[in-house]
C-alpha cells in the first residue's frame, strides 16, 4: 500500500488508537493505514501531549477547529468561482489541477475538496459543472501493453462530492467504514464511525470476502 502524508480522517484516528494501544509499532500502524510512520508519530505526539493519552475524538475536534480557522481565512470569492468555471468548462481540469495551478502561480484559491463541494452544490441547483469532471469517463489505453484495470465502482460518487450536510457533520446517521488488514493479509478488523457523534464500532471479520463484510455491517 502506498504511503501518503495526507490529512487523517476520523476513522483513521480511531484505528491509530486501537493499534497503538495493542502495542504495535509506528511502522506497522503506518503500513496498515497506508500512511507514513512520521504521520502516525506526529499525530500521537501532537494530540496526546495536552491530554496525557491519545483520544481520537479530541484529536478530530482539534483537527476540525484548525480546518475551520483556515476556511475562515480563505473566503470563496467571485474571482475563484470564475476561474473554476473557466478551467472546468474550457479545459476539463480536475479540482486538484486547478488548486495546483493556483499554488504554482500564487493565485488565491480554496482547497480542492471545497472546489468539489462547489461543483456538487452547482449540480444540486441544476448546474452542469459536474459533467466536466473525469470521474466515470473512459480512460485512454496505451497503444502497447496492457493498461491498468479499472476497479472503480460503476457510477460511484466520489467522497469529495458528498453533500455539505454530511461533510459538516450536521446530522446523525452518516457512517464511515474502513478495514484494517492483518499481517500477511490474514484476518481483518472492520471499523465503523458515526460522523457526528464519533461513536465507534470495531468488529473482527471472519474473512475478507464481501459476504463477510456484509454480515458484519447488517
Amino acid at each position: 500500500m502506498k504511503k501518503t502524508y495526507k490529512h487523517l480522517t476520523s476513522i483513521q484516528r480511531h484505528q491509530i488508537k486501537v493499534l497503538h494501544k495493542a502495542g504495535h509499532s509506528l511502522s506497522f500502524i503506518g503500513d496498515q493505514l497506508g500512511i507514513h510512520k512520521s504521520t502516525v508519530s506526529r499525530e500521537l505526539k501532537r494530540n496526546a501531549r495536552q491530554w496525557g493519552s491519545y483520544d481520537p475524538v479530541v484529536a478530530q475536534q482539534i483537527a476540525n477547529d484548525r480546518k475551520e480557522r483556515f476556511a475562515r481565512n480563505r473566503k470563496f470569492t467571485l474571482g475563484m468561482e470564475k476561474l473554476i468555471h473557466e478551467k472546468l468548462e474550457s479545459q476539463q481540469w480536475s479540482p486538484e489541477q486547478i488548486k495546483g495551478y493556483c499554488n504554482k502561480h500564487n493565485i488565491p484559491m480554496v482547497s480542492h475538496q471545497r472546489i468539489y463541494q462547489f461543483i456538487y452544490q452547482d449540480k444540486e441547483n441544476g448546474g452542469q459543472l459536474y459533467k466536466n469532471l473525469r470521474t466515470g469517463k473512459k480512460t485512454r489505453r496505451r497503444k502497447y501493453g496492457r493498461g491498468k484495470p479499472n476497479h472503480m465502482i460503476k457510477n460511484r460518487t466520489s467522497i469529495d462530492l458528498r453533500p455539505m450536510v454530511v461533510d459538516n457533520k450536521e446530522r446523525f446517521g452518516d457512517w464511515e467504514i474502513d478495514t484494517i488488514v492483518g499481517k500477511n493479509n490474514k484476518g481483518a478488523i472492520l471499523t465503523v464511525v458515526e460522523r457526528k457523534s464519533a461513536f465507534v464500532l470495531m468488529v473482527k471479520l471472519n474473512g475478507r470476502k464481501a459476504e463477510d463484510l456484509a454480515k458484519s455491517t447488517v
